[in-house]
């Protein structure tokens, strides 16, 4: 995956984006405890390779963001893809109880896992159960 998740881009000054990777993410990691690690890792990588084409977190001329196939999770926007980035270096390094380099994405991303973490286990989905 590229190392721009690291950056500061002209997301920390867009107080509604950074919102919506936090909420994004908590769907993120739902869908990351159901299909697995592998399938996350996949989702994340194709993310990233959208993210070398250029900057995700700007519009197209119709004020849009570009939509796109993203595997496991259907067509998204760019701003979901910079969610699905950020919320799989924030799941693996949960996992692995390393801490998180220093970035607005990461942070909301991180808000987003918080969030998940408090939704009550539902008895026999394997989504809620605990990481």
């Amino acid at each position: 995956m590229p190392d721009n998740l690291t950056s500061q881009s002209n997301l920390d000054t867009s107080p509604a984006l950074l919102m919506a990777l936090t909420l994004y993410s908590v769907a993120i990691y739902k869908r990351f405890s159901e299909v697995g690690d592998a399938a996350a890792r996949q989702a994340a990588q194709a993310a990233g390779d959208w993210s070398l084409e250029y900057p995700l977190w700007m519009h197209d001329g119709k004020r849009e963001f570009p939509k796109r196939e993203l595997p496991h999770f259907g067509e998204r926007s760019s701003i979901f893809a910079i969610a699905v980035q950020g919320a799989y270096l924030v799941w693996t390094q949960k996992q692995l109880g390393n801490p998180l380099p220093d970035s607005c994405i990461l942070k909301a991303c991180e808000e987003g896992w918080n969030f998940w973490k408090l939704i009550p286990e539902k008895e026999g989905d394997p989504a809620y159960a605990e990481q």
